[in-house]
């Protein structure tokens, strides 16, 4: 017991170290000290600015940065758009028609840092109301903005310094709103293309950077399924599954890749490689298709899921007889069949793999792959559809949906796109990577050993008049790279078993401690000690075994039968002390002769009595023992002695077991 006492206390130790450097990591993570505040934030951001995503691509359908405006720091929500170039927010006192947002109107009459343009002494703007420079913005679904240019100080994110993070930023006071802008909760829109169309307006990245808060014209977006974080400046990889793959970007104003082919689980779709053009629209809330393209999809889906019943899509594909509805491509969900989540019904399903060029070479390309996990979604409580939909442009719009749980890093200054699957929001449902599809039983065009990939193909055929072509490649282990920082759960985990250790370091002690009481009791029981009142014994005396067989003691004793018991008593001590007497001159002798190995032995005293309780006998027992254990058990019994002399009237004295010394040879003969 006392050994596992010990194990608990160092275990105890060990878990104390670790949750002590546990609270030292979180509290590195959320707070600085005061001191070392100023100086870290411009370290910092000289390189990154960071601020927190809100929002998702399915219910809210778009994500939101919170940037402050004006000498108040106003709050105001813009949605993140990387396919329009302007800013642009209600504002108060101005705002003809715009519906009710998450925030209060911005009230720029109450900054006193604001600038509004004036049109008569401001060149590059046309009038508004004979006065300001006015602004207009479209999109495609038929939303509009309406209003004048002002500038302002403006402060990115909510983790900022007053003074420090400030910049002065040209943005659109908005007048009117419509369509989507009107009932839309965001307050605003941030437009983060290239460059704008405003003679006066620019995007956020250039104004940083001209004030030093950033080294290079370079931002990143990670969207989740629910938030994720906004980056100028530069990317943080803590949350990276990859190693981020760079292609270029076409010379445009948007930011637009070159698309060389699509292929489902490398299962190459005849004819895919028409539509070579990938506009990314993190403003649009899915991603949209060319008609054939997605008819395409819909036939590569059937052939897919009838290729093994038992792996292969979980959920038969839905018909869907409504017009509306008629064009979704979309599976039965059976929420009662996967209770834990639809993890598992994820990895039933196939990648989507886009090719984007990355050199002129026909063979270098990057594969970007669209996990299951991020292209379905939830469209009613029993079924999932792919986050797609038909239009009839040319080119692919990889919007929010396709955007998700990847991290895209536009450098402006090189003209190029950096790609990275990622963890942008913590999600259990996500696919993490192909080897835990492929050990849930997908193995077609995934396993390299799965031969039958290669002869087992669809019979569909696209614009090229070819069978498509599956191409095995081999399996790739992504490592998930962890941040040195523990996450709250971790530190939960450890909080509760460091409680643990302690609850059981204290049973282990009260375990042990009525376990030496036991132990009193049982020695107590064991070893009778007689107690006699007022003078027993003396406890400097021994006595040896041999006395106990003398005629005439034995004589004396029966002589005294009839006498009272405090008569035997004496009698039986002035005995005792002859016999005591007699012992250590023969010890004497003994020792003087007596060179052999010496042994310790315990003359015990025994007191008989009769069925009256009167005492009738001694009895002396010669016993080998401990001298180790001969000392606790002494030490035992006086504070037995002081504690029954506290409690009785009288006092008693316990006779103790002495150890004599003799020769092993003497003690044979005895």
């Amino acid at each position: 017991m006392k050994n596992t006492t010990k194990i608990c206390l160092t275990l105890l130790a060990y878990v104390t170290l670790n949750l002590s450097s546990v609270q030292s990591q979180m509290q590195e993570r959320w707070t600085v000290p005061e001191a070392q505040t100023q100086q870290r934030r411009r370290m910092w951001h000289m390189h990154l600015e960071s601020a927190e995503l809100y929002g998702n691509s399915t219910d809210l359908q778009y994500f939101y940065v919170n940037v402050y405006f004006g000498s108040q720091r106003h709050p105001q929500t813009l949605i993140a758009d990387t396919g329009s170039g302007i800013a642009a927010i209600p504002c108060k006192n101005y705002c003809n028609h715009c519906g009710n947002h998450i925030n209060e109107f911005f009230d720029i009459d109450g900054s006193q840092s604001k600038y509004i343009y004036n049109c008569k002494t401001d060149s590059g703007c046309d009038c508004h109301n004979g006065q300001y420079c006015k602004f207009s913005q479209a999109y495609g679904e038929g939303s509009s903005y309406h209003g004048f240019i002002a500038k302002d100080k403006v402060h990115f994110g909510e983790h900022h310094h007053p003074n420090e993070d400030a910049f002065e930023f040209t943005f659109g006071c908005v007048q009117d709103e419509t369509n989507l802008f009107y009932t839309q909760k965001a307050d605003g829109i941030l437009g983060l293309t290239k460059s704008t169309y405003s003679h006066h307006m620019r995007p956020i990245f250039d104004v940083m950077k001209d004030n030093h808060l950033i080294e290079k014209r370079q931002f990143s977006l990670c969207l989740g399924k629910n938030g994720g974080y906004f980056q100028i400046g530069g990317y943080d990889g803590t949350r990276h599954l990859e190693e981020v793959q760079w292609i270029p970007l076409l010379q445009t104003s948007q930011y637009k890749v070159h698309i060389t082919g699509i292929s489902m689980n490398n299962h190459f779709i005849d004819g895919s490689a028409q539509y070579n053009v990938g506009f990314i629209d993190s403003g649009t809330t899915f991603s949209y298709f060319p008609h054939g393209l997605w008819s395409s999809f819909r036939v590569h889906f059937e052939w897919f899921c009838n290729l093994d019943n038992e792996h292969h899509c979980l959920g038969r594909m839905a018909r869907d007889t409504n017009s509306e509805d008629r064009e979704k491509i979309c599976f039965v969900y059976d929420e009662k069949k996967f209770k834990e989540g639809p993890l598992d019904f994820f990895l039933s399903y196939p990648i989507l793999n886009f090719r984007l060029k990355k050199s002129d070479r026909q063979d270098d390309y990057i594969n970007f792959e669209w996990f299951p996990s991020e292209y379905l979604y939830r469209d009613k409580s029993n079924r999932y559809c792919i986050a797609g939909e038909v239009y009839n442009r040319g080119e692919v719009m990889m919007g929010g949906t396709m955007m998700r749980q990847h991290n895209f890093v536009f450098d402006v200054d090189t003209n190029q796109l950096g790609l990275a699957r990622a963890q942008c929001n913590e999600d259990s449902n996500q696919v993490m990577n192909i080897s835990s599809m492929i050990q849930k039983g997908q193995v077609y065009g995934l396993d390299p050993n799965h031969t039958e990939s290669l002869v087992q193909v669809c019979q569909h055929r696209g614009a090229n008049g070819v069978d498509p072509i599956t191409y095995l490649t081999p399996v790739t282990q992504k490592i998930v790279k962890m941040t040195d920082s523990i996450s709250v759960f971790e530190y939960l985990f450890m909080f509760f078993l460091f409680a643990a250790l302690i609850i059981i370091c204290c049973c282990c002690i009260l375990q042990e401690n009525n376990d030496e009481e036991q132990d009193k009791l049982e020695n107590s029981d064991k070893n009778e000690f007689a107690m006699v009142p007022d003078h027993s014994v003396d406890l400097d005396e021994t006595i040896d075994s041999e006395s106990n067989n003398n005629p005439g003691n034995k004589q004396q004793n029966s002589k005294s039968d009839n006498k009272s018991s405090r008569s035997k008593s004496s009698q039986l001590e002035q005995n005792a002390q002859v016999q005591a007497q007699q012992q250590r001159q023969r010890e004497q002798l003994n020792s003087s002769g007596n060179n052999s190995k010496k042994s310790k032995y315990q003359n015990k005293v025994v007191y008989k009595t009769d069925e009256s309780g009167q005492i009738s006998g001694i009895d002396v027992k010669r016993i080998e023992v401990n001298e180790q254990y001969l000392q606790q058990k002494k030490r035992r019994l006086r504070q037995k002695v002081l504690k029954s002399s506290r409690t009785n009237k009288k006092n008693y004295y316990v006779e103790f077991d002495k150890i004599d010394e003799a020769s092993q040879e003497e003690s044979a003969q005895e």
